[in-house]
């Protein structure tokens, strides 16, 4: 059942996102990037790069057969995570900020937690709110 909560929440980052693009348009600061669809890409490519900037491994979302590094053929959750600025590691190691995870209890989630203690363990909904929000959504 859908209350309509969802939609009022879309709602709400559209109005945001029209604001913030609406602002960057008219900046003397945006002359070079005039587009809108520029100033987007811009936009959400900031979302995660910004202090600190986003090293994020993926944790059951993407099936071990298309793991391999050398296919151009990047699964949409790796898309999205680079298109919002995060660096996207193929395991946990130093440096990694976050654990994007299907569910709890990996071993990638058991070793961030045991060894990068400030490392946030999120689900990929939270990535998903931060593209389509363009906004760096609340890890907690």
């Amino acid at each position: 059942k859908n209350d309509g909560k969802d939609d009022d929440q879309m709602l709400l980052w559209t109005a945001d996102i029209l604001r913030r693009l609406h602002e960057r348009y008219y900046s003397t600061s945006a002359s070079v990037e005039k587009s809108v669809p520029d100033l987007l890409r811009s936009m959400r490519r900031e979302t995660l790069r910004r202090h600190p900037s986003a090293k994020v491994v993926m944790s059951g979302l993407i099936p071990i057969h298309k793991q391999n590094k050398q296919s151009n053929i990047r699964p949409p959750i790796v898309r999205y995570a680079e298109e919002l600025g995060a660096e996207v590691l193929s395991d946990v190691a130093q440096g990694v900020t976050h654990v994007v995870a299907a569910r709890d209890g990996s071993s990638k989630i058991h070793r961030a937690r045991k060894e990068y203690p400030g490392c946030y363990i999120v689900h990929a909904a939270w990535l998903m709110e931060c593209y389509w929000s363009i906004t760096r959504r609340d890890e907690k």
